[in-house]
């Protein structure tokens, strides 16, 4: 089991990533892209790199080092892929109940958001809010994590929107499998949408699609 694996894994457990001020440098996770995450007092460098040349980049010191940008920079040249914005991590828990606020649909594979999503995730489901028009996708992310991203379209946002989309997430994942998101640290109407579902901040994280 892949380091990232069992840390998220241990969350469907309530044990969180450990808060010892250490920085672990572990192999490329499975999935589609190398990591670099921040948790509380923690970070793991998931990466092809050679460790000593990573741990060369920033003081053993210095928690704030992995996501600095003159590291993620450094990553970049290395591994010649540009990565995502520093985005906010945040985590829930499935509900199992099922849901009728949306429907499995087929023919949304080139919205622009799922050719997005489809970047960063396998297995790939799509869903469909009948009422709005938005769309839900949910898929396999870094290390094998569920993850789920949401679109509502521009003239039909409103404050109950997103947050309906995100519910119905939680509502058909099997109950107590870890659902994670990613929200860029400047949304606070989609980081509030999530955090009124029961989604919880975990760390903050960029990746390097490979």
């Amino acid at each position: 089991m892949h380091r990232l694996t069992e840390l998220f894994d241990r969350l469907s457990r309530d044990i969180y990533p450990p808060r010892d001020d250490e920085i672990e440098i572990v192999g490329p996770p499975p999935g589609v892209a190398e990591a670099v995450m921040a948790f509380t007092n923690h970070n793991v460098i998931a990466t092809s790199l050679d460790p000593d040349a990573v741990r060369a980049e920033f003081a053993p010191e210095d928690l704030k080092g992995p996501l600095r940008p003159s590291f993620l920079n450094w990553m970049r040249e290395q591994l010649d892929a540009r990565p995502t914005s520093v985005d906010i991590v945040l985590y829930a828990k499935g509900r199992g109940v099922g849901s009728d606020l949306v429907e499995p649909r087929d023919d949304l594979y080139d919205h622009p958001r799922v050719i997005r999503a489809s970047r960063y995730r396998d297995e790939i489901e799509l869903y469909g809010d009948p009422v709005s028009s938005s769309v839900l996708v949910i898929g396999s992310g870094v290390a094998g994590r569920r993850e789920i991203a949401v679109e509502v379209p521009a003239s039909q946002r409103k404050a109950s929107t997103g947050r309906r989309l995100v519910q119905a997430a939680l509502d058909i994942t099997p109950r107590g499998v870890p659902v994670f998101a990613q929200v860029a640290s400047g949304n606070a109407a989609s980081l509030r949408a999530f955090y009124n579902s029961g989604f919880r901040p975990l760390g903050a994280e960029a990746l390097f699609i490979r």
